[in-house]
């Protein structure tokens, strides 16, 4: 990875991972799924008019479809899986389900042949493994206890592996494409998935002073990190890259450890010790020589 691509992701762990503060300082006036479709809708208008403002080229447009949906299962799919499972998966569950994205990332790159996507090293299955146990040991996760709980828990965990196929599949499509592009082309379609949904479920009674306040936050700290991660997953294969769903945990945790100035317990800081080695470990992750566009892992 180059140094620019290392310092991107520790940007985006960092601003991803601080996300909490914002909302401690800031609290959320307006509920799910309402800011988000709010907040993509802005992203989508600000980076179309860049875009234009650039004269940048278009992509065909049957591939701009498909950045589309492969977008909307980045993001868009993630929020609603969370917003739709909320009081029947904790959220520490729902967390610790979304850090085996990585792991089933590296089973994706090693079981289907991916034309221009670099390969993973046979230690990333190992590596991702860990992590997730890492994940486990930090996130009070608990299995759940009804019927309901299980059927949430199941379209979490199908919506993890739809994010990883989704996360592979991106990369491939976007590569030649501006990041102001697949920017707008993304967040517009998650703006439309998130607001239908939200039509269906009754939409609120908004002020001009909620939608701005809205948009200031959309504008100071969503928008510079959706940019952020368009470009890196443009720019940095999916095995690498799916390092960020153990390390953004990582720095919640840590952070979270020095808000309360209290001590870390034993199991918690062997968690954290684990999150950060698998998060290295993927970042340096090697391909065999001679064997950058097929798996290494042999489960084809």
């Amino acid at each position: 990875m180059k140094q620019s691509h290392i310092l991107g992701l520790v940007l985006l762990c960092v601003l991803s991972g601080s996300g909490w503060i914002l909302l401690q300082i800031y609290p959320r006036e307006i509920g799910f799924p309402f800011a988000g479709c709010i907040h993509f809708a802005v992203i989508s208008v600000v980076a179309a008019g860049y875009g234009m403002a650039k004269r940048m080229a278009l992509p065909r447009a049957s591939i701009g479809g498909w950045i589309t949906l492969s977008g909307m299962g980045v993001f868009a799919v993630p929020a609603l899986a969370r917003g739709i499972s909320t009081g029947a998966v904790s959220e520490f569950t729902s967390l610790a389900l979304f850090c085996s994205i990585p792991l089933l990332t590296v089973l994706l790159l090693g079981a289907f042949e991916w034309t221009g996507v670099r390969a993973v090293a046979p230690r990333a299955l190992l590596t991702s493994v860990f992590g997730v146990g890492g994940a486990l040991l930090v996130l009070p996760a608990t299995l759940p206890g009804s019927t309901r709980g299980w059927i949430f828990f199941s379209f979490m965990a199908v919506c993890c592996l739809l994010v990883a196929v989704a996360g592979i599949a991106m990369h491939r499509l976007i590569q030649g494409v501006a990041v102001a592009i697949t920017l707008a082309l993304t967040a517009f379609g998650c703006a439309a998935l998130l607001g239908g949904y939200g039509v269906a479920a009754g939409w609120p009674q908004l002020t001009m002073r909620l939608i701005g306040f809205e948009c200031v936050r959309c504008l100071l700290f969503d928008l510079p990190v959706m940019w952020l991660t368009v470009w890196l997953i443009r720019e940095v294969d999916p095995g690498r890259l799916s390092a960020r769903f153990l390390l953004v945990p990582l720095v919640t945790a840590v952070e979270g450890y020095a808000a309360m100035s209290g001590g870390v317990e034993l199991e918690a800081g062997v968690g954290m010790i684990l999150l950060t080695a698998s998060g290295i470990l993927l970042i340096r992750d090697k391909a065999p020589s001679g064997d950058e566009d097929v798996s290494s892992l042999h489960l084809r």
